[in-house]
């Protein structure tokens, strides 16, 4: 742990140094670099390549990433993610507040982010990407995460609470829980504020009130806030002002435009400021639908499979789809008999998966795999194997598409996806074969086995 602290402050110092004098973008290469941005909060950074950060997770005695800026102390700077993921981000700070991997961001520019598989646990203004935005620009920016405050307010899947800010084309999905002001996509949006072209599958539960599927409230106090052209889908449960797509507005200078969320999926009927052509609930077949999707930009910015997914981004699909392989909780390994049984669960539902796009290895040859199941959880039985040893199965990327925005399978990860099939015993009958056998040909196997002995001895 020292010598990963020693490092950090390297590296700090001689990113102090470059951003002092230098304009050109700096690249940040591996996740010791990105906790480094901390040494200089006004610098220009780009990722230069995908990025595992799941060793955060025993950082700083296991409070994991330290968030880059706070309150009174923001990144005001440039982040360019480059459309590489940063996986397995860690912030576990129960007690502390502005809380993601930017904790505060004022004047900044945060663009091209992917987090993948992000944990956040946070006090109050939590978000996977930021856990407050003010006076900045977030553009095409998506998280895959579980987000969660133990505290008080402002906790969105993407950012806790923005104002005086445009978000546009950003996407979240995963969970996001806790007390007053929820949402998937946000959890507060102030003041001057515009979000557009913006969507949610996560689901939201909050303990108290101003729960939304994508934003949980929004507010003014001078300069009106825009929502144009944004849905969600995922389930959302709170105590009070639960909405399907928002759970509060204050104020008659909010202002929706063709915005939407899934009456079925959510499990909410009612959203703010529910009115034709501003908020509207519609049926998931419905939302499958193009034409539901008035004034949307289907040419440029959102694309669509009629009646088989929701709308999704340009020119690429969205996020990548976990999905872990296991053995079955109760599949015996090792086993002598069959069918063997591996569950397969995704992180969102998919469409086009089949038998065909597993892969199966080990030793074992002859083997031959079913699959049953549907949406996100699958089982596979291998139903024959010829002769005996390990099977293991896996699925390889770009196998099958999210339902909600089409992205594609990431490789499956598993902690155990390997079952040792052996031939089942069958001792009184083989001994039977064996023993006729020996009484036709038994002298002469008797005299080799003594000849070896004998020579063996000389």
């Amino acid at each position: 742990m020292r010598k990963m602290y020693t490092s950090v402050v390297g590296v700090m110092i001689a990113m102090t140094l470059l951003g002092s004098g230098a304009a050109a973008q700096m690249p940040i290469y591996n996740v010791i670099e990105l906790q480094a941005m901390q040494g200089n909060l006004a610098g220009d950074y780009v990722l230069a390549n995908d990025i595992d950060a799941s060793d955060t997770r025993t950082w700083n005695s296991w409070r994991g990433f330290a968030p880059v800026g706070t309150y009174g102390d923001e990144f005001t700077g440039t982040f360019d993610g480059a459309g590489h993921t940063i996986t397995g981000l860690i912030i576990n700070r129960r007690l502390e507040d502005y809380v993601g991997l930017f904790g505060s961001a004022s004047g900044a520019t945060i663009e091209n982010v992917v987090l993948v598989d992000a944990d956040v646990l946070g006090c109050y203004s939590v978000g996977a990407l930021a856990g407050e935005v003010h006076f900045s620009d977030v553009t095409n920016c998506h998280a895959i995460a579980v987000v969660e405050s133990d505290g008080y307010d402002y906790v969105g899947g993407l950012i806790g609470a923005v104002m005086d800010s445009t978000i546009a084309k950003c996407h979240t999905a995963g969970d996001v829980s806790g007390y007053y002001c929820l949402g998937g996509l946000v959890g507060s949006e102030g003041d001057g504020t515009t979000i557009s072209d913006c969507y949610s599958t996560a689901s939201v539960s909050g303990l108290g009130t101003h729960v939304g599927g994508l934003i949980g409230e929004v507010w003014t106090n001078i300069l009106p806030v825009r929502v144009t052209r944004c849905y969600s889908t995922g389930p959302v449960s709170g105590a009070g002002n639960v909405g399907g797509l928002i759970g509060y507005a204050d104020s008659p200078s909010t202002f929706f435009t063709r915005t939407y969320w899934d009456v079925q999926t959510s499990g909410q009927m009612t959203s703010a400021r529910q009115a034709p052509g501003q908020s509207e609930g519609m049926t998931t077949g419905q939302m499958m639908q193009q034409s539901t999707f008035v004034t949307w930009d289907f040419s440029a910015i959102w694309d669509i499979v009629e009646f088989q997914t929701y709308p999704h981004f340009q020119p690429s699909p969205g996020l990548p789809v976990g999905v872990t392989v296991e053995r079955a909780i109760d599949q015996d390994d090792p086993v002598d008999t069959l069918p063997i049984r591996f569950d397969v669960v995704f992180n969102e539902s998919v469409t086009g998966f089949d038998a065909n796009d597993l892969s199966i290895g080990g030793t074992a040859d002859g083997v031959t795999a079913t699959l049953t199941g549907s949406g996100a959880t699958y089982t596979v039985w291998i139903i024959e194997v010829t002769t005996p040893g390990t099977v293991q199965v896996s699925i390889p990327a770009g196998r099958c598409q999210a339902v909600d925005d089409g992205g594609l399978n990431s490789a499956s990860t598993s902690d155990d996806n390997t079952v040792n099939y052996i031939i089942p015993e069958q001792v009184p009958l083989a001994w039977g074969t064996v023993a006729i056998a020996m009484l036709a040909a038994g002298v002469a196997t008797i005299r080799r086995k003594t000849r070896t002995k004998k020579s063996l001895d000389t």
